[in-house]
């Protein structure tokens, strides 16, 4: 089942929508065609406006959190690019089938400065902005098929395909959503369990 909003410009000048449920086999080849449009991928993914002058840092969202990809201004705006490039080729019937391997964050020099006053606000006293108020919005996937931009980035030092062995486990901790209710709420309450790992599903 597939949600559409349609909005109607009608010629008194007003602007009314409407939503429909239809499900994907009655749309046929048409959600592919439009969706490998340059017009839909524009107006959807704001990174295909990204211009290379205007980014300041690609950060990606890893394991141990955000960190930054070390890459210099060339190689930066080469892996823009390349995202860029592999995202206006990528079909509907590829995102459906495969998972992202990355998230990654194209920082604008807008966001740089907004982040920077909010660090500031918060005590923060060296130049740019603490890592930690950076929170994880507008960020982009990253699919297998971007061979491009996964060779760019391994090429600056940051391996988005490396995998977790189970041999190099020893702990999984399990988080629960109330977790981050009891922190906002101040209270000290069990959030997780520690699970050892002989008792992990499959092995």
């Amino acid at each position: 089942m597939i949600y559409i909003q349609a909005g109607y410009r009608q010629k008194n000048g007003k602007t009314v929508y409407r939503s429909y449920r239809i499900t994907r086999s009655v749309l046929g080849s048409t959600l592919d065609e439009i969706y490998a449009t340059k017009e839909y991928k524009d107006g959807t993914y704001p990174v295909m406006s990204y211009q290379p002058e205007n980014i300041t840092g690609i950060y990606w969202l890893s394991d141990r959190g955000i960190l930054e990809v070390s890459a210099d201004d060339t190689l930066r705006a080469e892996i823009l690019a390349a995202y860029q490039e592999e995202l206006a080729g990528l079909t509907i019937n590829e995102r459906a089938v495969e998972a992202p391997v990355a998230a990654l964050r194209f920082l604008t020099k807008a966001e740089n400065e907004y982040l920077g006053a909010i660090s500031t606000q918060r005590g923060y006293t060296s130049q740019g902005f603490q890592m930690e108020d950076m929170q994880i919005v507008n960020f982009v996937p990253v699919y297998p098929s971007f061979t491009k931009t996964i060779a760019l980035l391994k090429q600056a030092g940051t391996d988005v395909t490396a995998k977790l062995y189970a041999d190099d486990v020893t702990q999984v901790k399990i988080l629960y959503p109330t977790e981050y209710e009891s922190t906002a709420a101040g209270e000290n309450a069990v959030t997780g369990e520690d699970v050892p790992i002989s008792e992990k599903a499959g092995e």
